[in-house]
């Protein structure tokens, strides 16, 4: 269900949005079962305490669960020695870490190791503190090796445009047409004007005569057809 409807990357998301707005949320499950914890059922979409038990023991008790617990159990002696997350001798757990998960659908390991804690703090059952350290360890050792890992975004070099005269003078003889066209025929603004046009079409016309001419005289006059 977790990885059908993509629960840790959801979680995950809103930590990075707003995390003490995200804990205070998603731990009103537990707060609503120790202030009933006689109730079976609780309204939807809380869990009751027999569910929420029944869940959290199916798990722990998974295979899934139970081979991502063995990898990062080994990174323990390496937190205690104050390793560093960067160091070579982290590479062996990270990648076995990134196969387990692989192999049992379970997402992104970064992800993994950033939700199941935070979760077990919602739910009021926090971890020990040098388990919440070892997975704050591999949370920090991933992000760095994925940020290694990704490839510099290439750059991208303009093409240098080189226009001879010809080609000038040929853009600004379609550049004056197309100015010529937005006017109107010559006919059109020769004959006068029955009804007065606004002042907003006035001020347009002129400034396109204006434009067009200025346009016109930018031509070479051997250019001009």
């Amino acid at each position: 269900m977790l990885n059908r409807y993509g629960v840790r990357e959801r979680t995950v998301r809103m930590m990075d949005w707003n995390l003490a707005l995200t804990a205070r949320f998603m731990e009103l499950g537990a707060i609503e079962r120790e202030r009933y914890p006689d109730k079976s059922t609780l309204p939807f979409p809380l869990m009751g305490t027999q569910l929420s038990q029944f869940y959290e023991q199916a798990m722990v008790a998974s295979a899934p669960a139970q081979a991502a617990g063995a990898v990062i159990n080994s990174a323990q002696p390496l937190v205690e020695a104050g390793e560093d997350p960067s160091s070579s001798a982290v590479d062996p757990i990270v990648n076995k870490l990134t196969a387990v998960c692989a192999e049992h659908g379970l997402g992104d390991p970064e992800v993994y190791v950033r939700f199941t804690p935070f979760i077990c703090r919602v739910n009021h059952q926090p971890l020990p503190p040098l388990a919440e350290r070892t997975y704050e360890f591999l949370a920090q050792a991933l992000r760095l090796r994925t940020k290694e890992k990704a490839a510099p975004q290439p750059t991208v070099t303009a093409r240098a445009l080189h226009f001879t005269a010809a080609d000038l003078s040929a853009v600004r003889r379609a550049y004056a047409r197309q100015m010529g066209l937005m006017e109107g025929p010559p006919g059109a603004r020769s004959r006068p004007v029955r009804l007065r046009p606004s002042a907003r079409k006035c001020r347009r016309t002129t400034a396109l005569s204006a434009l067009r001419r200025a346009t016109i005289s930018a031509v070479p006059f051997s250019d001009r057809k």
